[in-house]
């Protein structure tokens, strides 16, 4: 999936399809399933280029950015200082105006970079979504 960051995803199941059709450069990867049409799976790398600190960390990282989630009209529905385990964290959200929600998954790469799984849909199917996006981000392979 994407040799320069060194990592992978092993086979899909046959009801997703992976697309990239954006040229949004820390997106590596979009995923759709095709017997949930609103259900989105998002892969994005931060390289952490931007990011204030200089010994940064994934609990730093969690603080920084859902600091920023309400003025993007976010509403976090979990603890995240309590949804961090080890080399990863939890994220839920809901979107303020709309009917939608998500689920973030931080992963904490050694090389300093964070890489975000974000899946989306409906609100009233997100629980369900979780648990089939949870399936795609188990099949993550470092290389």
């Amino acid at each position: 999936m994407s040799p320069a960051h060194k990592v992978k995803i092993q086979s899909l199941p046959a009801d997703w399809i992976m697309t990239n059709s954006s040229s949004e450069e820390n997106l590596l990867a979009l995923f759709r399933n095709q017997n949930s049409p609103d259900l989105v799976l998002s892969l994005r790398v931060d390289k952490l280029e931007r990011f204030p600190s200089k010994k940064p960390s994934l609990v730093k990282y969690i603080r920084y950015y859902t600091k920023k989630y309400p003025r993007a009209g976010l509403e976090i529905i979990n603890n995240p200082k309590k949804s961090i385990f080890g080399h990863y964290a939890k994220v839920n959200l809901v979107h303020k105006d709309k009917d939608t929600g998500s689920q973030q998954t931080i992963l904490w790469h050694p090389d300093n970079k964070a890489f975000i799984f974000t899946c989306s849909g409906k609100r009233e199917n997100l629980q369900r979504y979780t648990k089939m996006c949870s399936d795609i981000i188990s099949r993550l392979k470092w290389l």
